[in-house]
């Protein structure tokens, strides 16, 4: 049988598979079907009924494949991924399919010190948010593991303009970077930005850039220059009778974490933690559940701590 689950386990539904034993699956979004197989068994693909459908079969080519993925922005156009193992090597190998010559093309072999045998992947670009990567399980007896290999590099959300051209000695180029943060996720997105050029000297000169994706409402940055070092500038009212207002600055982009300890040095609450951009930020503390006495804040940011004390009065 196979199972449509949802993300907590719960049945969707359910069909008869049309191949005994079948042991790989994997969704195939350009044709909307899946791609149902076993370890010595030609994947057939079937609708969402478990209906097969007439024409689609890939021929294995005598691989036996331990897991199945897909990769619809695969650049070859070569987007249904076989993982096997090669028992003469004892190596976990990984083959593209080509619908358009029914062709399995050697794309390279998955070595690990760790040992294992092939028992899962899958195919993702929400791991980093950068990079599309191949997921591979190892069945190694007690030790099984999940290894992540880099696939692909999904840059189209950035260009830079132009790209190649002709400078004149004693004369300049300005280069644009353009960036579309709107389908990106909320983290740190590291940059190298490489030019090369032939001069009479050639070289090349990396420019590392961090930018930094975070929505507009957690963060307020005045635009009167940057702060010159991390801190706590300011927290007002206090003494305070509910609510404080935190006020901290950072110079550049870092992870800041901001937490409110009692004066014994337990941990009462977490305001901030995550990546902050340069500029100057402010925070409230709701202390309307906490009772009187004194309260720590402390802010961490790039090895550098800094606390304030607090005075809740009811």
């Amino acid at each position: 049988m196979v199972y449509g689950m949802t993300l907590e386990g719960e049945v969707e539904s359910f069909f008869e598979s049309p191949i005994n034993s079948a042991s790989v699956i994997t969704w195939d979004s350009d044709r909307e079907i899946l791609w149902i197989g076993g370890r010595v068994i030609d994947p057939l693909g079937v609708d969402r009924d478990g209906n097969q459908i007439d024409g689609m079969e890939v021929d294995r080519g005598g691989l036996r494949i331990y897991a199945l993925a897909y990769f619809a922005g695969d650049p070859d156009n070569t987007p249904l991924y076989i993982f096997n193992y090669d028992s003469n090597t004892n190596r976990q190998m990984l083959h593209k399919h080509s619908f358009e010559t029914n062709e399995n093309i050697f794309l390279t072999y998955l070595d690990s010190e760790a040992g294992g045998y092939p028992s899962g992947a899958y195919i993702t670009n929400e791991f980093d948010g950068i990079n599309f990567v191949f997921m591979s399980m190892a069945d190694n007896g007690a030790e099984d593991r999940l290894d992540i290999w880099q696939l692909h590099s999904d840059t189209d959300w950035m260009a830079v303009d132009p790209v190649s051209g002709t400078v004149n000695p004693e004369e300049g180029q300005v280069i644009s970077l353009s960036i579309d943060a709107t389908e990106l996720r909320q983290i740190e997105y590291p940059i190298e930005l490489v030019f090369n050029h032939n001069g009479f000297e050639p070289q090349t000169v990396i420019i590392p850039i961090y930018i930094a994706v975070v929505h507009p409402d957690n963060v307020s940055v005045e635009k009167d220059g940057l702060p010159h070092k991390y801190e706590i500038s300011s927290v007002y009212p206090n003494p305070f009778n509910s609510t404080v207002s935190v006020r901290y600055t950072v110079p550049i982009i870092a992870t800041v974490s901001m937490k409110i300890y009692d004066i014994l040095g337990a941990l009462i609450d977490e305001l901030a933690s995550g990546i902050h951009i340069s500029g100057r930020h402010e925070i409230a503390w709701n202390a309307s559940a906490m009772p009187s006495g004194i309260y720590i804040v402390r802010m961490e940011a790039e090895g550098i701590s800094h606390t304030m004390k607090l005075i809740l009065m009811k």
